[in-house]
């Protein structure tokens, strides 16, 4: 008996959930259109059939109206020098003339309040050269359906149409503005880069070849912030350059703002300046190219954490990280110094002296020219450098070992500012064949368990491991 009653209310309520399901379909089946009445529903939606020549929106308050001009082209109709984008603007004609009817929801079943039609997000009107007209209200989405409720003013039928034609309307009035690229400039051509902010400058300059005034051609980056020519590092150089040239530029927020606007973006007077001077090369290759200026400005912060930033050649502001601006303000303070201790070309080198454990070692060098004459009558000149140590003559693969390895040492860390006490652990004296600079010392004291401090050419912060000192101080005893 048990066993029937389960069976029977089983059976009964299956009965119950097939037919809820005719039920639903038959509903669902009376509101979505068919094929045939798909066409119908969208014509009745959209109720406009010429060519459109104005489109008006409202979105988040913000409103926007494009008119074709007499060339039948879109332009704001309130600004035509504002940078509309022919394939936006089109697109929008686009998805006006293919809305997609969902399904169509009758009068008596559709409340506009709950589906957002009293209130809507989206209003858009449109009008075609014949003055024909048409408004639709665009209310909130139903996501389990799929689509957003909409209503064409002076119709009571209520319509769920797809999301393409909404979302085409939602993302406010730079979406459709053709806005200009961030400018292509490669950082190897750049030259000199200026960063300037409220109260502190810094700038950065390159000489091809190398300064006439500094001790070495190796260097041909300096910074002159504050006259001197003082060499920084290429490689971080190029870094910096890098990090302007490849600015990322977020969306357009304004196009040629008035003075009110441009300090309410913090342009007026910008928090930091980046001005670049670079190398433009034409299409002739036998021409020399032109010396051209960039300027990337950066004004004040976004609501959302971001910047404003605009550039030169360009009257837009765009949205930028934060996060990469900081990273320029960060090369205010940046050590870019070289990071070789001592960079004295060999070729530039008369005689080095070399004192360590309380001994001196003298190395001369000179170079001989050499004229060798083939068979043929044609001559070939070669030069060579020639050797002495202590006075005698020498093999030079010792010392140019040695001297390899001193020029490859490198500051590894920052010493206190206090100047180096003491007796010398190492000092290398250079005698050169140059116009200045033709005498120079480096000299190593103890520093710490880790470190000896080298002090050279005006600098004596610089840190070198002691296990590298003391290799090559054997290296300048074993050459005599």
């Amino acid at each position: 008996m048990k066993k029937s009653m389960t069976l029977l209310l089983a059976v009964g309520a299956l009965g119950l959930i097939v037919g809820g399901y005719f039920l639903v379909s038959s509903l669902v089946a009376e509101d979505e259109p068919q094929e045939e009445d798909g066409g119908t529903a969208k014509t009745q939606f959209l109720q406009i059939d010429g060519e459109l020549t104005k489109i008006d929106y409202t979105y988040g308050g913000e409103r926007v109206v494009l008119e074709k001009n007499g060339e039948g082209l879109w332009q704001k109709a309130d600004d035509a020098s504002f940078p509309v984008s022919a394939d936006a603007a089109e697109t929008l004609e686009t998805v006006l003339g293919s809305v997609e009817v969902l399904r169509e929801i009758a009068p008596e079943d559709a409340d506009t309040a709950l589906f957002g039609l009293d209130e809507p997000q989206l209003v858009v009107s449109a009008a075609s050269a014949d003055g024909e007209a048409v408004a639709y209200r665009v209310g909130i989405y139903n996501s389990a359906l799929g689509g957003y409720y909409a209503l064409r003013d002076g119709s009571d039928a209520v319509y769920l149409i797809a999301e393409t034609m909404p979302a085409a309307f939602t993302n406010g009035l730079y979406s459709i503005a053709a806005v200009d690229a961030y400018p292509q400039i490669s950082s190897v051509n750049v030259t000199d880069i200026t960063l300037s902010a409220r109260e502190q400058s810094r700038r950065l300059t390159f000489v091809e070849g190398g300064s006439d005034e500094f001790y070495t051609d190796a260097y041909e980056w300096f910074d002159v912030t504050d006259g001197a020519m003082t060499p920084v590092r290429e490689t971080a150089v190029t870094v910096l350059a890098s990090a302007v040239t490849g600015f990322e530029i977020g969306e357009c927020v304004s196009h040629a703002p008035d003075a009110a606007a441009l300090a309410a973006y913090g342009l007026d007077e910008p928090a930091l300046v980046c001005r670049l001077l670079y190398k433009l090369y034409g299409t002739d290759e036998t021409a020399e190219p032109t010396v051209e200026e960039f300027t990337l400005s950066i004004g004040g912060e976004t609501d959302d954490g971001g910047v404003y930033v605009t550039w030169s050649g360009t009257e837009m502001v765009f949205r930028a990280d934060k996060a990469k601006a900081d990273e320029l303000r960060a090369y205010f303070d940046e050590d870019l110094s070289p990071k070789e201790i001592c960079a004295v070309p060999l070729e530039s080198v008369e005689a080095v002296e070399v004192t360590a454990d309380g001994k001196t070692v003298r190395v001369e060098r000179a170079v001989k020219t050499v004229t060798t004459t083939d068979e043929s009558g044609a001559s070939t000149t070669t030069e060579t450098a020639v050797y002495t140590i202590d006075g005698l003559m020498a093999d030079g693969t010792a010392f140019e070992s040695f001297f390899n390895a001193l020029t490859a040492l490198e500051n590894e860390a920052a010493a206190d500012p206090s100047a180096p006490t003491g007796t010398p652990y190492l000092t290398v004296r250079f005698l050169r064949n140059t116009a200045h600079d033709s005498d120079m010392t480096l000299t190593f004291y103890e520093y710490d368990a880790n470190f000896y401090r080298a002090a050279f050419n005006g600098r004596q912060d610089m840190l070198v491991s002691v296990r590298a000192v003391q290799s090559l101080a054997q290296q300048a005893l074993a050459l005599g």
